[in-house]
Order: structure tokens, then C-alpha cells, then sequence
């Protein structure tokens, strides 16, 4: 109980403080969210789902804390070549880019680079077609052993999801 008040106090702190002027995201919440599982490996994460536009865009920006186990799964419409950029987002991420079965074409750990013009931005790319990305906290699927080439679960966090 002493844990979950503590972490309660810390998401709170983190929204109410944000340095900058700019909109601040809340933490994704620790509530009941979809899962993704990798079969093999002791490894949930738990997601926010982006299959809008809007979404997709907004992504993980302005956000200071990612509970642990929690991230963001992107969902597209079709299978492309895709690029990200930490454009407003304060913490190392790391994205997994994932074909339409789930498997893991490349993983990407992106640092965040304040001040750094949109242009200037590096972007992390896609080893080939993707149609998914999972963003996790930096270092997420090391510690999992989780690699290219390993398959994600996806049919519960896509349950009812309609990508446009």
C-alpha cells in the first residue's frame, strides 16, 4: 500500500510540474489497458492505443513518466516504411517496429534531444514494412532479451481496434 501511494504521489507531482509552457500529457495510468505479450519471454506490456491519425501524431509527446510496464502501441492501416522522432518527448523511449504478423523487424532507442529543431531531429526508421510500433521506457526490451525477430502477441491489445 506504502509502494502504490508513493508512485501515486510521483505521477501526481509530475503533471502538476512541468517545466515547460507547452500542453503536458498525463502519465499513460496504471488502470486495466491492453496487453501485448511476447510468447517465450516473461515480458506484458501494457498500452495506450494509437490508430488514429491524431493519435499516431500525438504519440507519447509531453509525457515525464511512463509506469513501468506501460508504453504505446501504434497501429497503422497499412504496411509502409515508417519513421519516428523524440519531438517533445522529455524521456528515452525505445521503439520496436513490427510487420502485420508481429514480428519484430528492428528495435530503435531514441533519445531525446531538447532544443534541437524539427528538422534537425534524427529519425528512427523501420527496417522494412512495418504496420505496428510499440514504445516502451529506454531499455525496455533489452532487459527482457526481447530482439528483431521475435514475434509480439498482439490479438488482445487489437481487439476491436479499427486503424484509419
Amino acid at each position: 500500500m506504502r509502494t502504490a501511494l508513493l508512485l501515486l504521489a510521483l505521477v501526481a507531482a509530475s503533471c502538476s510540474c512541468a517545466p515547460s509552457p507547452s500542453p503536458v500529457a498525463p502519465p499513460i495510468p496504471g488502470g486495466d489497458l491492453p496487453a501485448v505479450t511476447f510468447p517465450g519471454r516473461d515480458a506484458t506490456a501494457r498500452v495506450e492505443i494509437a490508430s488514429t491519425p491524431e493519435d499516431r501524431e500525438r504519440g507519447l509527446m509531453y509525457r515525464d513518466l511512463l509506469l513501468p510496464d506501460r508504453g504505446m502501441l501504434f497501429v497503422y492501416p497499412e504496411d509502409r516504411a515508417l519513421g519516428f522522432w523524440m519531438r517533445h518527448c522529455p524521456s528515452p523511449l525505445a521503439a520496436a517496429f513490427m510487420d502485420r504478423e508481429g514480428r519484430i523487424l528492428n528495435i530503435e532507442e531514441m533519445e531525446p534531444d531538447p532544443g534541437t529543431g524539427d528538422d534537425d531531429l534524427p529519425r528512427y526508421r523501420s527496417a522494412g514494412d512495418a504496420r505496428y510500433v510499440l514504445e516502451m521506457e529506454a531499455g525496455w526490451f533489452a532487459r527482457r532479451g526481447i530482439r528483431a525477430g521475435d514475434r509480439a502477441d498482439l490479438r488482445a491489445a487489437l481487439d476491436g481496434v479499427a486503424p484509419r
